[in-house]
Parts: structure tokens; sequence; C-alpha cells
């Protein structure tokens, strides 16, 4: 997959814009990422793009390295037969224009999810748990937009005494 294959392929999938009930066709979104620049700074995080998008479902391959530990399947099916629920969704569409990206969180249920980077790069920076951040920090940085917190809040986590790991991933790299 690139943006551009993405786009030729599966140009009509609606994607939701963060924080809207609007979504866009991905052939738009793709022309917004070719001009490298946006006033959207948060990614684009879409986790029924899959779902509503058949064509795209069927291309989709978890890679073989993650079938052993892939959990979330025997927990939807059983949540789909023993309690009539919509399953859980277990698999994300994420996109964005240079400098978007997540605000601080933790992925639910303590699980390990795993990312693909197709195109770009993704700075990563991951927190220990111990020892705990304060809850008034954390309360903040969970509001501020990725490049913002790396702008202002980042440089303060040694200060902290926080531990944390941080790395690029590079298109092509789990």
């Amino acid at each position: 997959w690139t943006v551009e294959g993405l786009a030729a392929n599966y140009g009509d999938a609606p994607i939701q814009l963060p924080g809207s009930e609007r979504s866009v066709e991905l052939r738009r979104y793709a022309k917004i990422l070719a001009k490298g620049s946006s006033r959207q700074r948060g990614a684009i995080i879409d986790g029924h793009i899959l779902e509503d998008t058949p064509r795209m479902s069927a291309d989709y391959k978890l890679p073989r390295e993650f079938h052993a530990d892939d959990m979330f399947q025997p927990l939807s099916r059983y949540i789909m037969s023993n309690l009539n629920g919509p399953g859980v969704n277990t698999r994300f569409f994420v996109i964005g224009t240079p400098g978007s990206g997540t605000t601080l969180h933790k992925d639910y249920w303590d699980t390990s999810f795993w990312n693909a980077c197709i195109s770009g790069r993704k700075r990563w920076v991951i927190i220990a748990p111990d020892p705990p951040v304060p809850k008034e920090i954390l309360d903040i940085w969970a509001d501020k937009p990725a490049l913002d917190w790396f702008d202002t809040d980042y440089r303060y986590l040694k200060y902290l005494g926080v531990r944390y790991w941080e790395f690029m991933q590079n298109p092509g790299e789990l």
C-alpha cells in the first residue's frame, strides 16, 4: 500500500475527519497529503474503513508474525455470539499530514498493538509505567496535539524523571 495506490484503488472510501461528523473521500485526502501541509494537525484514525470498504478489507492481511498473538479475534467472536454485541474493532486505518499525530494515550485494555508505516515517518515516544507521571500532567498532555506536545512538553520528560523510549519508524517497518 502507498498513499497513491490507496487513492487509486479505494478513492471513494469515506474516512472520518477527527473531531467531526464529516467524512471525506480517501482520494480527496490523498491530495491534501500530497501538498505536504494542512491545518489538520491530528491524524485521521478510522476504525470502520476496512469494514465499510470490502475491497480494502480483502487486501488487508495480518502479518504472520502476529497470528499467534491476536487475542482480539476470539474475543470479538465471543462478544458477537454470546453477548449479541457488534464485536471488537481490532483494525484501525491511520493517516495524517506531516506533523500530525495522536494525543498522548494508552492503548485500550493495556494491549500491545502493532503498527505498519507505509509512507512518511512516525516518531514514537513510549513512556514507562514506573515511575508514574503525575495525573495532573497526564491530563494536560492528553489534550495536546502531537506537534504541540513535542514543541512544548517533550523536553520536560527528563526533568520529571520519566523513563521513556524514543524511536523513528520508517516506511516498510512494523
